[in-house]
């Protein structure tokens, strides 16, 4: 029960219940896995918002109460390869739609999940409880339950409720971030956790390694550039161009200019976080073809447009962009000299720790007392697979976050 009626949400569910779920989710499928071999954003656009027989949805409907209708039939439907809707992919794709009271980014589609925890992990609806707490509350849940994973969404650069603690994501903000589950940045070590309440604060304990500091940094930009918008204009490739310049520039003034040719390979492997449009990790020998990639941003001529960029840059710049690199993301070189792909609030000092039992390492800044604020995960190129627990300098020790 998420409370009465309003703002005609008994139309909005009517008309769920007239949608048939599975011809609609096959469409779907068709849409998302399609390729165009053209330069169409809009082929997959909407990729959590079913396209109706008429156009994509968001086209074809009055309102967006209706459009928000077909992404609660794409959750109940939500069944790829006999995988069930799962109760964190539910709470990141709601983030898209609108809730007047907060707490029912989780109230209101709990039940709409189907795994094996979900007697577990659900909630009772209480509304005189605050929003952060609610918000902690699962959290907490997801740690005791689940592990750390749910620390992929936290940090303060994706947050903007007031009184959350560092490790608890904030459901009412849009989260593009989509953590690869192709990593073992923790190797096959297991986590625990511990939540306190101290001072009126909930502080997490779990175990892991602080690996290094960030040292050096490119700008971050002054706005989020509108890639997808504007593609074909010269400005918008002029600014990527500065972008990669820069990153090279950190790379050679870092890392000297003797490996130069492994240091460009290693970038675009950065770039993208080391896998494909798919979420499929990238071949040995990729970024070997990509070597001309930053002379040619350099000559690209006013009057080229997208359907004469070469396929392998093409499918570089739309990967570059899907993960946000220059807009939500800054290249980094840590204390170890390795390359990292921060969140763009990330600022020279922060630390890089790696959680056990966590995919992603996560950028942490230090506090008083010994603990530390989570920013947000990143990806540390050569520290993705478990390197961290088979150094034989590496020490596991306490990190308490707050």
């Amino acid at each position: 029960m998420v409370g009465p009626a309003a703002d005609n949400s008994d139309d909005i569910m009517d008309y769920i219940g007239t949608l048939d779920g599975l011809p609609d989710l096959l469409e779907h499928k068709k849409w998302v896995y399609a390729d165009t071999g053209s330069w169409d954003w809009d082929a997959l656009a909407w990729s959590y918002q079913k396209p109706s027989r008429a156009g994509f949805a968001k086209d074809s409907l009055a309102n967006d109460g209706l459009a928000s209708s077909l992404l609660v039939l794409n959750i109940q439907s939500y069944t790829y390869d006999d995988v069930p809707a799962l109760l964190i992919d539910i709470l990141r794709d709601i983030t898209m739609c609108g809730a007047k009271n907060p707490r029912d980014r989780i109230y209101g589609v709990q039940a709409l999940a189907h795994e094996e925890d979900m007697d577990k992990l659900m909630l009772v609806p209480d509304y005189n409880e605050s929003v952060a707490s609610v918000y902690t509350k699962l959290s907490e849940r997801f740690l005791e339950i689940q592990g750390p994973f749910i620390l992929c969404w936290a940090g303060h650069y994706h947050q903007d409720l007031h009184g959350l603690p560092s490790w608890v994501p904030d459901w009412t903000l849009v989260n593009n971030e989509l953590p690869s589950i192709n990593f073992k940045a923790a190797g096959d070590s297991r986590g625990y956790s511990k939540v306190n309440s101290e001072d009126g604060s909930s502080i997490l304990s779990t175990l892991g390694v602080t690996i290094s500091s960030i040292c050096a940094l490119t700008d971050p930009p002054a706005i989020f550039v509108p890639y997808r918008d504007q593609m074909s204009d010269r400005s918008i490739f002029e600014s990527f161009r500065k972008h990669v310049d820069a990153c090279m520039k950190l790379i050679q003034v870092r890392n000297g200019s003797s490996r130069s040719e492994d240091n460009k390979r290693a970038l675009w492997r950065v770039l993208v976080e080391d896998n494909d449009q798919n979420w499929s990790r990238l071949p040995k020998d990729y970024g070997e073809n990509l070597n001309t990639f930053p002379a040619w941003l350099a000559s690209f001529e006013q009057h080229q447009t997208p359907s004469t960029i070469p396929s392998s840059y093409m499918k570089l710049i739309e990967t570059i962009d899907i993960r946000g690199a220059f807009s939500r993301r800054r290249l980094a070189i840590d204390s170890n000299g390795n390359m990292c792909f921060v969140p763009r609030t990330t600022i020279l000092g922060h630390l890089i720790t790696i959680v056990a039992g966590l995919a992603m390492p996560l950028v942490a800044r230090s506090m008083e007392q010994g603990r530390l604020e989570i920013i947000g995960e990143c990806y540390v190129h050569g520290w993705m697979d478990g390197e961290a627990w088979s150094e034989p300098t590496s020490s596991t020790k306490d990190l308490v976050f707050c």
